[in-house]
């Protein structure tokens, strides 16, 4: 029946062509606008720099009216007309980024109203701090849109947790940021103890992020229970009568719950870019300040691709459930390709472009140049490495969850929580843990492949349902904020490395579990009478961390 109403509207000549026209108006409208800034406010910068990262920003704000268009053509399938309002609301969260993007470009024209480049090594160009913080505002952008294209898919007017994993990371790592760009500067110098030390002002700064993130919580908490109150139920209702369509995504409920739960990360980049862009005012033209705003480029589209992975995972999933709930046999198969291209390449792709942007514009080399740090030399030599093995790694993935349809626990966060640790502890000793963010995405993808393949192999499936998401991500920055704390404390005991690294492994193992324990988060399927299965559903029944169990 759907599809043969797509046909009919076909031939009827009811097509969203004329819409889609409009949206790359407001595209091209948005990607000059932001091109006029720099040029008329005389920001100076490289021309090939310039022209490459504008190309890059056409495609960045057109793949999100594609994919609109993609959203409505598969909600028609549901909902019919409904799907015109879900292509809208791509569209209006791809207008307000534009928007926001734009207007953060003319803030930093106004603090650098002279031109702020720094020459580094010699035959590379110059490099201007605008792009740093312009490339964050785009992945933010895809991150926002992508929340805007996921939520038309949930049932029962529910917005994706996705938002609240946004809620939580952005917070944290902008604040890592800012507090170690402040604490580079000399006016804060005096303030803090050893505070020329990473590994000093990065324990603070994740501490400072940790609390950050946890007041945003509950604010977004806040606004959650006054969105519930009675007088918008009755709104809700009505709304829902007037539509026919009881479970129907685009109610009131649900736009105001996605606009609370994105509050706290909208109105925290353009403070970002403001208190970042004093910060580098007040300090001049140093050589550090292509060091910090390496960090920030790499701290934030480090922070933003763990969420880009999971918005374009669920995002697939819901797709591949709805055509197999509505029995679109054509389109099953295609949903099954898409669920995996989605899953890897895209990723892949978002992270490459993170590494080759950090590579091109010479922010390592002049890390290695100002700093000689041990830990960024062999991240330089490894950056190369580190897509191609990302790519490979994707791609095995394929293979290992064709016939997949979720990312259990035991690929999925295990192997995060043991990237994570390894790179605290390297960045405990070194000043290279300010890069703990990107280094544990890429050993995370390289750890869930092998663990993927063990559980394979005894037919486990332990999962965590999509909707815990932001509870789980919480659980995992407080676990390293206490690993951090530990390893400060065993620091000033004065134990042996090795003694130092087994104590904050195991506290972070602990903490990580006891928390998901304590929440009840786990659900463990155990697939025929393996030995593992059995292991895991005695100790998960002994532990009670065990809220659902099913034998085939």
């Amino acid at each position: 029946m759907a599809t043969q109403r797509l046909r009919r509207e076909k031939r009827s000549g009811r097509s969203d062509k004329g819409k889609a026209v409009g949206g790359y108006k407001v595209a091209f409208f948005c990607m000059l606008f932001s091109i006029a800034i720099p040029y008329f406010a005389g920001v100076e910068g490289s021309s090939f720099f310039y022209m490459s990262f504008y190309i890059a920003s056409a495609f960045i704000l057109l793949f999100p009216f594609a994919l609109s268009q993609v959203c409505n053509r598969m909600i028609r399938v549901r909902h019919g007309a409904g799907g015109d309002r879900a292509a809208g609301a791509v569209r209006k969260a791809c207008l307000s980024i534009g928007i926001t993007y734009s207007i953060a470009a003319l803030i930093l024209t106004i603090i650098f109203k002279e031109p702020v480049t720094e020459k580094l090594l010699p035959g590379n160009g110059s490099v201007n701090v605008f792009f740093t913080l312009a490339f964050a505002f785009f992945v933010g952008a895809i991150y926002l849109i992508l929340n805007a294209a996921v939520d038309p898919y949930l049932r029962h007017g529910e917005t994706s947790d996705i938002a609240d994993a946004g809620a939580l990371l952005m917070p944290a790592a902008g604040i890592v940021v800012v507090i170690f760009s402040l604490s580079k500067s000399r006016m804060t110098a005096s303030l803090l103890d050893n505070a020329t030390s990473g590994k000093a002002v990065f324990s603070s700064g994740l501490a400072v992020g940790v609390l950050i993130a946890g007041i945003f919580l509950f604010l977004r908490t806040l606004l959650l229970y006054i969105t519930h109150s009675k007088r918008i139920d009755k709104i809700i209702s009505k709304d829902r009568a007037k539509l026919r369509e009881p479970g129907f995504i685009l109610s009131f409920q649900a736009g105001v719950r996605h606009f609370a739960s994105m509050l706290p990360s909208i109105c925290l980049l353009p403070a970002l870019v403001i208190v970042f862009g004093i910060c580098l005012r007040i300090r001049g033209s140093e050589a550090l300040f292509l060091y910090d705003s390496g960090l920030f480029l790499l701290l934030v589209s480090g922070a933003f691709s763990f969420p880009f992975l999971y918005s374009i995972t669920y995002f697939s999933r819901e797709s591949y459930m709805l055509s197999r709930a509505y029995n679109v046999g054509e389109h099953t198969e295609v949903w099954n390709r898409i669920n995996i291209i989605l899953k890897t390449v895209l990723p892949c792709g978002v992270y490459f472009t993170a590494w080759f942007l950090a590579a091109s514009s010479s922010i390592v080399p002049c890390i290695l140049r100002e700093r000689s740090m041990a830990g960024a030399r062999l991240l330089y030599f490894i950056a190369p490495l580190i897509p191609l093995a990302a790519i490979s790694a994707g791609l095995l993935y394929i293979l290992l969850s064709i016939d997949k349809t979720g990312l259990s626990i035991c690929s999925t966060f295990v192997p995060f929580a043991l990237s994570l640790i390894f790179c605290y502890i390297i960045g405990s000793k070194t000043d290279a843990g300010v890069y703990v963010l990107p280094a544990a995405l890429s050993i995370y993808i390289i750890i869930a492949l092998a663990v993927r393949i063990v559980f394979v192999f005894y037919t486990v499936d332990v999962r965590l349902p999509y909707k815990y998401f932001g509870e789980v991500l919480f659980c995992a920055f407080i676990a390293g904020a206490a690993m951090k704390i530990l390893s400060l404390l065993t620091g000033l005991i004065k134990l042996p490395d090795i003694a130092t690294t087994l104590i904050t492994a195991i506290a972070g193992f602990a903490v990580f579990f006891i928390l998901l324990c304590n929440a009840r988060l786990l659900t463990v399927y155990t697939v025929k009478d393996q030995p593992m299965g059995k292991f895991l559903y005695a100790a998960g029944k002994r532990f009670r961390i065990i809220h659902k169990n099913e034998r085939e």
